[in-house]
Formats: C-alpha cells, structure tokens, sequence
C-alpha cells in the first residue's frame, strides 16, 4: 500500500479541527454518548477552510455512526468507501443543482440498515440555493429519520436554520498541537524518529492544509528511510 492509503484516516481523531473537544464531540454524536440525532439537533455541519479534510470526515461519520450500532462489527470493516451502501446518498452541492437533488437530500422511505436511517451528505451545501436550503430546513424540522451531515468553506452563506439545527464543528483554524501529533503518529507508524522543530514548522507554513502537510510529510519519510538504511 502507499503512503495515503496507509495513513486514510479512519477514526475522527485522525482529523484536526480547531480544538479536541470539536472531535470528541463527533465521537460522542458516533456512539451516540450525545444522543444523536436529537429533537433539537439532527444534522452535523463540519465547516472551515479549504484543505482540512471535510469531505472525506463527512464520507466516514455514517460508518463510524452504523458500526457502533453493531456489536461484531468496526467502522474498519466497512468497504474503503461509502459508495454503493444503499443508505448513504452525496451530493456536490451547486447552484445548478435540478429539482431532483432536493429529492434525493429528503428522502421520505425508512433505511432498511439497522439504525433505519438515511444518510445524505451535502458538500458545499452553501452553494445549493437559497429556496433548497430552507426546504431542507424545513423537511429536517419534520422528519427524524435522515441524519444530514453538510461541509462548507463558509459558513454565514449557509442557511441559519440549518445552522441552528445543526451540530457545528469547527476546522477554520486548525490547532497547530494536534497537527503535530498526528505527525508524530504517522511517523511512529514507519519507524522514523520524528524531528519536532521541522514538523512544527512545517505545520506553520502550510497554514494546517492537510494537502500540503500531508505531501511534504510523505518526502520527510521517505528521506529519513532513505537514510536509516
């Protein structure tokens, strides 16, 4: 395997957001120590700068979430990707989304999957139109068995009751602490004796891009192998 596929994250620790209470907060919604989703909130909106991984966290809460729900199962027996589970739909959110996008985001049938619930993720959900969003907000208010779970580089774009509907979780500036002790993990993992001063630095020139981090992280291993032998 490469250095991606060895390194995917596959457990809500494995992402970095603003602080460590926003990711203990989403393995509580996960296991449902915060009971989710609630009367009060049903959705989960992860919001924050480009590059922090979003997207995929948003791909893996409905396993994390389903796993928990059985006892001889883990989210790491789940295929490497959602797609093809029937009770999970995505959508790449745009203002040209047709009519048929609001059907698939408000499904009216109960999942046969053993929470009976759908799972619809909407990336970018700030780009769907206005007059989409508050159908979804509305259709969130009325029915309980669709978790929704929304990723967004802006989050004032985004419709206020949904926002209010919605748990919030931060990854507008992603703590540089955490960052650094992923790093460290990944480094751990390949037998390489990991250099603080260069992995902080590096953190604070990416400005916390997973992207970048990741990518110069991958040549850092490489070299220090490379060397060792």
């Amino acid at each position: 395997m490469n250095f991606y596929e060895i390194t995917k994250p596959n457990q809500c620790s494995h992402f970095i957001a603003d602080n460590v209470n926003y990711i203990r907060k989403l393995e509580m919604l996960a296991t449902n120590e915060l009971t989710f989703p609630s009367p009060a909130k049903k959705s989960i909106i992860l919001h924050g700068k480009y590059g922090t991984g979003k997207t995929e966290l948003a791909k893996l809460l409905p396993k994390l979430i389903e796993a928990h729900r059985l006892s001889d199962l883990n989210a790491h027996q789940f295929d490497s990707d959602f797609d093809g589970l029937p009770f999970v739909s995505f959508i790449s959110c745009s203002v040209d989304n047709p009519k048929k996008t609001l059907e698939t985001a408000m499904p009216t049938s109960v999942s046969f999957n053993l929470s009976k619930k759908h799972y619809v993720i909407l990336d970018e959900i700030d780009n769907l139109r206005s007059d989409y969003q508050k159908s979804l907000k509305s259709f969130i208010t009325e029915r309980d068995h669709v978790i929704h779970i929304m990723t967004t580089n802006h989050i004032t774009d985004v419709d206020a009751g949904l926002r209010s509907r919605s748990h919030l979780i931060s990854f507008e500036n992603p703590h540089p602490d955490l960052w650094l002790k992923r790093c460290i993990e990944i480094c751990e993992e390949y037998s390489v004796v990991p250099d603080k001063h260069f992995l902080k630095k590096l953190i604070r020139v990416s400005n916390s891009d997973a992207r970048a981090i990741m990518s110069e992280l991958e040549e850092y291993i490489s070299l220090a192998q490379y060397e060792q032998a």
